[in-house]
C-alpha cells in the first residue's frame, strides 16, 4: 500500500487543512506514516511561510523530505510571502525541478 507523511507548520487553519487533504488520500489507499521515523512514497508539507522564521523552517523541513526519499513525491501547499521570488536556485522552491501551479503559486511538486 502506498504511504503518505504530513508535516504541518503555521495555524490551526493549516491543521485543518492537513486534515482535509489526509481524508483524500486515505480514501485513494493510502497508510499514513509519521514524518520522521519512516520513509514515505509522497510528503505533503503544509507551509507557513509569512514571517522569515516560517520560511527558513519550511525550506528545512522540505530538504528533510527529500534527502529521507530521493524518489518520493514531496508535495508543498500552504502559504508563502507574496515577496517570495524563488529565483535563488539554491533555494528549495527555486530553480529547475520545481513547478508552481495555481493563481496564488502555493503548490509545488519538488
Amino acid at each position: 500500500m502506498p504511504s503518505v507523511a504530513f508535516y504541518t507548520l503555521g495555524c490551526k487553519v493549516n491543521f485543518y487543512d492537513t486534515e482535509a487533504i489526509w481524508q483524500l488520500f486515505k480514501n485513494e489507499g493510502y497508510d499514513q506514516v509519521d514524518f520522521d521515523e519512516q520513509t514515505a512514497d509522497v510528503y505533503l508539507i503544509n507551509t507557513c511561510t509569512v514571517t522569515n522564521t516560517g520560511d527558513k523552517k519550511s525550506r528545512q523541513i522540505i530538504r528533510r523530505a527529500i534527502r529521507r526519499n530521493p524518489e518520493a513525491i514531496v508535495a508543498v501547499t500552504g502559504l508563502r510571502r507574496a515577496d517570495f521570488s524563488g529565483r535563488d536556485s539554491g533555494h528549495p522552491w527555486g530553480g529547475s525541478g520545481y513547478r508552481y501551479t495555481g493563481p496564488r503559486q502555493d503548490f509545488a511538486i519538488c
